[in-house]
């Protein structure tokens, strides 16, 4: 009479030896791939943020230049009510107040503020010029800190876009 065993086992080989290291791998990696996905996205909003804002600085430095002449005097005259619908025509694409809802530069008024500076300057002698200066701070979506792997974490709730503006007044 003659016995069938053998001294290797085959439990120990082949595809039942690696069962589960496909779960244990998706489960560290995932994590991973999901805060840097947040921070691209959350990169991507900044830059998107700034790029409206950059257009309607531009939009509203346009709108200065074609309003600042004071009639036929050829002199620059930036008053109140030119500064004020500037300012609406930057925060919410029109030059009245809109709500809320219509900004292009979300919570541009609420803490911590943005700034609105629109001011007569001169290039090279020439008094024709102004200056307008936007700042804004940034408010992040998913937290104010992005961990950095092996350093500093990144602050991006302390980030402050700022758009400035040269044009020449034209009548």
């Amino acid at each position: 009479m003659k016995w069938g065993f053998t001294s290797s086992r085959r439990e120990l080989a082949g595809p039942w030896r690696s069962r589960g290291l496909a779960a244990t791998e998706f489960v560290l990696t995932v994590p991973v791939l999901i805060l840097v996905a947040l921070a691209v996205g959350e990169v991507g909003r900044a830059f998107l943020q700034y790029d409206r804002l950059s257009h309607f600085a531009r939009n509203s430095a346009r709108y200065v230049s074609e309003h600042a002449i004071d009639g036929t005097t050829g002199v620059v005259r930036i008053d109140e009510d030119l500064k004020t619908a500037a300012m609406y025509l930057t925060v919410y694409g029109k030059t009245t107040k809109g709500n809320e809802g219509e900004a292009s530069v979300p919570r541009f008024f609420d803490e911590p503020k943005g700034t609105f500076e629109l001011v007569p300057s001169a290039v090279n002698g020439n008094t024709d010029y102004f200056r307008l200066t936007v700042t804004y701070p940034y408010r992040p979506a998913i937290g104010a800190v992005l961990p950095a792997f092996g350093g500093d974490p990144l602050n991006i709730g302390a980030m402050t876009m700022r758009v400035v503006v040269d044009m020449r007044a034209i009548s």
